[in-house]
């Protein structure tokens, strides 16, 4: 499934969500995308979070998306603030 450009959020049948951004999912289930202003593609991948802010892009696990606040403070920390 793809859907260009930024709109409201969407889903797919195979449990994909798409917040922002031009995203094509083939054999991909289960995952989260909040892209940016380019295209995010995923292959062949189950219970992703991919998170474009522009400056930096994060990639993890669903099930390790309570720990992103302190990856945040983390990156603050070593003075990567212009990322966050």
């Amino acid at each position: 499934a793809r859907a260009r450009g930024r709109r409201r959020a969407w889903s797919d049948s195979d449990g994909n969500r798409v917040i922002a951004g031009d995203v094509l999912f083939e054999e991909a289930s289960s995952n989260l995308v909040w892209g940016g202003g380019r295209l995010v593609a995923l292959l062949g991948v189950e219970g992703l979070a991919v998170i474009d802010s522009g400056d930096v892009i994060l990639v993890t696990t669903l099930d390790r998306s309570p720990d992103v606040r302190r990856f945040v403070a983390t990156l603050k920390a070593q003075r990567r603030g212009k990322h966050t």
